[in-house]
């Protein structure tokens, strides 16, 4: 795969951005990664990456770029893990998008609230996500 995970990760949030998501983001600076948070984590986390994440972090959808297919993990006592190959980039997409609207449903007027609170706690986070940027298309 000759592109970038930050050439797809501006793609990808091209995509999202037009499908009315707001988003931060981080490019990190240790690793071959991007990070796509979108409605400020309320709809779940986009990891891009060519390698495997560290064990203790769990994203729902993560594009590994060094991979074909999908595949789902379901580790006990939290949500599934879907893994994409990079021939899977619109499966993805629709993916999050399908996952966001049955969170809206789920939360009803709160998920504009929890939006508005995740957002205000980013700056406050320990580790990376506090030098996260916000991408405004």
């Amino acid at each position: 795969m000759s592109q970038t995970c930050f050439t797809i990760g501006r793609e990808l949030m091209l995509q999202f951005h037009r499908a009315g998501f707001k988003i931060l983001y981080y490019q990190s600076i240790s690793t071959n990664s991007f990070y796509i948070k979108l409605d400020y984590g309320v709809a779940n986390t986009v990891r891009i990456a060519d390698h495997k994440a560290k064990k203790h972090l769990r994203y729902k959808f993560n594009l590994r770029l060094d991979r074909t297919g999908l595949t789902v993990y379901a580790p006990e006592n939290t949500y599934p893990m879907r893994v994409y190959g990079h021939d899977k980039i619109e499966r993805l997409v629709d993916d999050v998008i399908k996952s966001s609207k049955v969170n809206k449903l789920r939360y009803g007027k709160r998920y504009t609230a929890m939006m508005v609170e995740n957002k205000s706690k980013v700056g406050n986070k320990k580790g990376f996500w506090k030098e996260c940027s916000e991408y405004l298309g």
